[in-house]
């Protein structure tokens, strides 16, 4: 039996306004994989590639640290679609992936041209829904356990308006294209996780280690948090529910098909207990030298969006991935930005780098919501411009929902300032040494206005 897909019905109007501009696209589909039923929120037709993003084979590697807050100088569209670029493309579900809170995902891809053009793009296709799996794989620190690997490709004939859909293996370079059922329906409904996690991870990093970015350092450093992140307890509520379980909770005797519109909650509070692991036969510590410590700290808002008949299992799941997915993203997007900076200027002092805060808003009316991520010195109509581009979606400033998460205050920062301080200090409260090497602070990520305000941030030094 075929996978079955569930659009949301304003997809089909997105498809129909792509089909009268007589051309062909190439796109994303963003939505929520099941076992056997897959749900699709919207369709994301990707923007035309900017030249300085366009790469090559040997900078496949790279991908991940191309900036997306940017603006590039647009290039001109192939002629035909199996001359489409799948780096260009594996780059955009990479930064859209970073927009999409817990649950919700780049599913797979679909294209709308004529039936010849389609007929002579099948390798392409494939070639393509593997590039954007490699892609957004690339920087997930922890792969969540039983993730389903199917992904969808649509084809839309642009001449009829036909239209094809198939399921891929993509954990499988020698998966073969499979039926599936794809229809439209205004019955899709999302239920709403929340939770709000501390992040407090230190790491030092060793005089005589290896180079490497700042990037690459962070996503070592907080890989053992992720992993704690999965190995946690969730309290959904409250309460410890079985993993079977349905999420919702219906009214005696309307439970079915025909019940969604009496589901008794629609947001779910989740609260996480982290474990505590002990290493029964420590070795004996080796003292090497460090010439940097670099703390991560703060509080995170972290979402999911799951549909109506999700168990437990999925629900916790969509938010662990959120949180590991919106940890992840600032420290991408702060490096991004820290890159684009004179690093040696950045040694001279002591600082705080805030990350960007977290806006969302919905794209459409069936409750589930996109995320981005605002730095301070951005302005709003960098967000919307930015949700546009990447999602092909048209927001109302108004619509965003921007006070959920805000930058350190200024005791954050005298708080981190003398946490750092103490690292420094003699036992004897004499006054510390100067230190031979400069000491910043960085990463200052956001805190949580309902839970209190925190820091999150990088702390440098050469006194370990």
């Amino acid at each position: 039996m075929g996978r079955s897909v569930t659009a949301d019905e304003s997809t089909e109007a997105y498809i129909q306004d792509l089909i009268k501009g007589r051309q062909w696209y190439i796109g994303l589909i963003i939505g929520q994989l099941s076992s056997q039923k897959d749900f699709v929120l919207r369709l994301a037709r990707t923007p035309e590639a900017a030249e300085d993003d366009v790469c090559d084979e040997s900078e496949v590697g790279q991908l991940e640290e191309l900036p997306s807050h940017s603006k590039k100088k647009k290039t001109t569209q192939p002629k035909s679609l199996d001359k489409a670029d799948e780096q260009w493309l594996a780059v955009h579900a990479t930064q859209v992936t970073r927009m999409l809170p817990g649950g919700l995902d780049v599913i797979g891809i679909f294209a709308v041209a004529p039936s010849a053009m389609l007929k002579d793009s099948q390798a392409k296709l494939r070639q393509l829904i593997y590039a954007i799996h490699k892609s957004v794989m690339k920087n997930v620190p922890v792969q969540p356990p039983g993730a389903v690997t199917d992904r969808i490709i649509l084809q839309v004939d642009s001449m009829t308006s036909k239209i094809v859909c198939s399921s891929i293996d993509v954990s499988t370079i020698k998966s073969t294209l499979r039926p599936a059922e794809w229809r439209y329906s205004s019955a899709t409904r999302w239920l709403r996780l929340e939770s709000a996690v501390a992040v407090d991870v230190s790491f030092a990093v060793l005089a005589q280690a290896k180079e490497q970015s700042w990037l690459k350092n962070i996503q070592t450093a907080v890989a053992p948090f992720c992993q704690n992140v999965w190995d946690s307890v969730a309290l959904v509520s409250g309460e410890v529910r079985d993993k079977t379980e349905l999420l919702a909770a219906f009214p005696e005797g309307k439970r079915g098909k025909d019940s969604i519109s009496v589901i008794l909650e629609d947001t779910y509070n989740v609260d996480f207990l982290m474990p505590l692991k002990r290493t029964p036969d420590m070795e004996e510590p080796e003292v090497k030298e460090g010439k940097k410590i670099v703390s991560v700290r703060g509080i995170i808002v972290c979402r999911a969006f799951v549909q109506w008949k999700a168990t437990i299992k999925e629900a916790v799941d969509a938010v662990k991935t959120d949180v590991i997915r919106s940890l992840c993203a600032r420290c991408e997007l702060l490096s991004e930005d820290l890159d684009l900076t004179d690093e040696a200027s950045v040694l001279d002092s002591r600082q705080l780098f805030d990350t960007p805060v977290r806006v969302f808003t919905a794209p459409t009316e069936s409750g589930a919501q996109i995320c981005d991520y605002m730095f301070q010195d951005e302005k709003v109509e960098e967000v919307t411009e930015r949700i546009q581009e990447l999602l092909d979606l048209k927001v109302d400033p108004e619509s965003l929902e921007m006070n959920c998460e805000h930058p350190a205050r200024e005791n954050d920062w005298v708080t981190a300032s003398h946490s750092d301080h103490s690292l420094n200090s003699s036992q004897d409260g004499s006054k510390p040494e100067k230190p031979k090497l400069p000491v910043y602070i960085g990463l200052a990520v956001s805190a949580v206005v309902a839970v209190g305000a925190a820091t999150m941030s990088y702390i440098y030094s050469d006194s370990i």
